[in-house]
């Protein structure tokens, strides 16, 4: 959600306990869009979504609970306490019921991002300004945070895979695009380049890659004017990436929303979670 620090994101949180989805049936080449809700959600908003299959087909999705109504929920929030929460789906991802909080800090954290490990565990790698931290879990639901960062200083907003040999590529935001760091243990991170460059005028972030049934991976992330602070004017674009270290954006975007989260479900269907009520749900 957040570049880096000093980038002030004001604006009125919606209050639909859920997301907008964006669905393509043929592999992200079209888009249709609907909503996802979120039911019992303990917060009065939810934002920067993480889908995750878990090993039992249910999709988990991990999520900034906010009860801050107005300007930026990493900046404040009326108890001092900034939860991840995550919820759970048995229909493919297309409706939740809150668990609970998987995860809490009494200082700004936002953007949640899960991944499996060799192991079977599930790590979250969480944003806290320009730097990353990480926690650890068995089953999903009840986190640990594991000691130091995964990225200090060096950008946030994470998004992470695991490739050949148990490699782990840790995407961060900065100014000038999508920074690639590699781990060969996914704690201790090292720099290794730009993933992907922003376009002359525009500001790339919020990276979400995963696996691609079909070979390689591909990743959604955000691109927008940076003049322009209001996210229901960012777009979502693809890129694809046969090794995931090098990757190629796709023509065209998917649509409008921030903080997109891919989710490639069991039956080949693609959803993209985004902050922000759906259109079809706006007044």
């Amino acid at each position: 959600m957040h570049q880096h620090r000093g980038s002030h994101k004001v604006r009125k949180m919606n209050r639909f306990p859920g997301y907008a989805v964006h669905v393509s049936s043929d592999s992200g080449q079209t888009w249709r869009i609907e909503a996802a809700r979120i039911e019992g959600m303990s917060t009065l908003a939810a934002v920067d979504p993480a889908p995750f299959i878990a090993s039992n087909g249910d999709v988990l999705l991990y999520s900034l609970g906010s009860n801050q109504t107005r300007g930026d929920p990493a900046r404040s929030q009326p108890d001092n306490t900034w939860r991840i929460l995550v919820a759970r789906s048995k229909d493919g991802g297309k409706s939740f019921v809150e668990e609970g909080v998987a995860y809490q800090e009494n200082s700004g954290i936002t953007d949640p991002f899960a991944l499996r490990l060799k192991d079977g565990r599930i790590r979250l790698y969480i944003s806290k300004g320009n730097r990353v931290l990480s926690a650890t879990s068995q089953d999903g639901f009840m986190f640990k945070k594991d000691p130091g960062f995964r990225s200090d200083r060096k950008g946030g907003v994470p998004g992470a895979i695991m490739v050949e040999n148990s490699l782990v590529y840790l995407f961060v935001c900065q100014r000038q695009g999508i920074r690639r760091l590699r781990s060969s243990n996914g704690l201790d991170f090292q720099d290794d380049g730009m993933a992907i460059k922003a376009p002359s005028g525009r500001t790339v972030c919020d990276p979400h890659p995963v696996r691609n049934p079909a070979g390689g991976y591909v990743m959604a992330y955000k691109e927008k004017d940076p003049a322009v602070k209001d996210p229901r004017f960012d777009v979502i674009r693809l890129a694809d990436s046969v090794d995931g270290r090098t990757w190629t954006p796709r023509s065209g975007t998917v649509g409008t929303g921030s903080v997109p989260g891919l989710l490639i479900a069991k039956d080949g269907t693609w959803r993209i979670y985004a902050t922000g009520r759906p259109p079809m749900m706006r007044r």
